[in-house]
């Protein structure tokens, strides 16, 4: 007897298909519900074969072995008395009558119930399946949620060089020309700024919340603009360290969903002002032109 405990249900589902194509007859399937019963569950298809194949004496029999521990055995020698005494032998090695557990069926006659019986083999498998992938992608999202969260605190827990950070006011008033920090990921939304600020401003980009604490503290802005959403850090993390380092800062919020929680949000925790997308040059250049920092470079009087 041989036997297949590697993909048994498809192998299954194969040689069905095969019998019902070629309109072989005259083989019979036993159907063993190990699953049900602990005492045949602590027997292994291995044993179970070696008992069977001794009544049926059939060395091309075949016993499929299923994820779930079920086994269907194929012969064109099954007969109702080999079943009966498999099934004696095994319920004296289990001390129970395990009779119940097995049922022999013609593969012409009962071909339906033995399809049926198969495909929902199958689906158990399918099942299985699905939720192992849903189990696997939950795994790497939390894994992801983890590493990202990992990386925030990271980030927020940044230390930056003493003396940078008590020059930062200095070095900006210091400076000659205007200079702008766009923190902005989306590429469509820089070369907008870009496009309308360039010819009148210094502009330089960060694209996550890190790059953009570290080109602050390099080089501080006379006003950044500071987008809610970037890919490492919330805007808002970015606001409240910055904050914490540079209270003189004028920072402005931009974000494709203005409501009123995050306009709220951004002004308690400090922002000058909200720009909703998409920003027009109008609203970037009222708001360059409304910081301090800016003002002593460019006077509010000369500005048309």
């Amino acid at each position: 007897m041989f036997l297949i405990d590697s993909k048994a249900e498809y192998h299954l589902t194969a040689m069905l298909e095969t019998w019902r194509t070629n309109a072989e007859e005259g083989w019979r399937v036993m159907i063993l519900n190990r699953s049900t019963r602990q005492s045949l569950q602590n027997l292994s298809p291995t044993f179970i074969c070696t008992v069977a194949q001794k009544y049926l004496n059939d060395p091309d029999a075949k016993a499929f072995v299923c994820v779930d521990g079920d086994m269907v055995m194929v012969s064109k020698h099954w007969r109702y008395e080999h079943q009966q005494k498999i099934m004696i032998a095994l319920s004296a090695l289990a001390e129970e009558s395990l009779s119940e557990c097995a049922r022999l069926y013609d593969a012409t006659v009962e071909a339906a119930i033995i399809r049926q019986f198969v495909a929902q083999k199958v689906e158990f498998i399918e099942t299985l399946r699905r939720e192992a992938e849903m189990f696997k992608i939950s795994e790497q999202e939390r894994a992801k949620q983890q590493a990202a969260a990992t990386h925030r605190k990271e980030i927020l827990d940044m230390r930056f060089d003493e003396t940078l950070l008590r020059t930062i006011s200095h070095r900006r008033a210091a400076r000659e020309h205007v200079e702008i920090l766009i923190v902005e990921d989306d590429k469509f939304s820089q070369q907008m700024v870009q496009a309308a600020l360039r010819k009148q401003f210094s502009i330089s980009f960060a694209e996550n919340g890190e790059q953009a604490l570290l080109m602050y503290v390099q080089n501080p802005p006379d006003i950044m603009f500071l987008d809610i959403n970037l890919p490492d850090i919330e805007g808002f993390d970015v606001l409240k360290k910055l904050r914490q380092m540079d209270e003189a800062g004028f920072i402005v919020m931009l974000s494709g969903n203005g409501d009123r929680d995050n306009v709220v949000r951004a002004i308690e925790q400090g922002a000058k002002g909200f720009v909703g997308k998409p920003f027009s040059p109008k609203k970037l250049t009222d708001y360059i032109f409304k910081s301090p920092w800016v003002q002593r470079l460019i006077p509010a009087e000369t500005v048309s």
